[in-house]
């Protein structure tokens, strides 16, 4: 993603969970709940970060393409035919 590599401290890693509380930056929406993600993040942290940093971190700890297509597949899974 970024270029520019940010060295997280202990704090800012939490900080950056405690902001993923109920939204997943995977899956169909996952471009919309990491702005709710980044959104909470400049609040905890009061820091201005770019959501590129934000997706190069959570990157580091998760597949988020892997994650995305799980859920994809969960959501095919779980569609039934309707009739009368």
């Amino acid at each position: 993603m970024s270029s520019n590599k940010h060295k997280w401290t202990s704090e800012q890693t939490y900080d950056l969970l405690q902001a993923m509380k109920g939204y997943r930056p995977f899956g169909i929406d996952k471009h919309f709940h990491m702005a709710f993600i980044l959104e909470r993040f400049r609040a905890r942290s009061k820091m201005d970060i770019s959501v590129d940093t934000l997706w190069d971190h959570i990157e580091e700890y998760y597949d988020i393409n892997q994650l995305t297509k799980r859920e994809i597949e969960k959501t095919k899974q779980k569609t039934v035919e309707f009739s009368l």
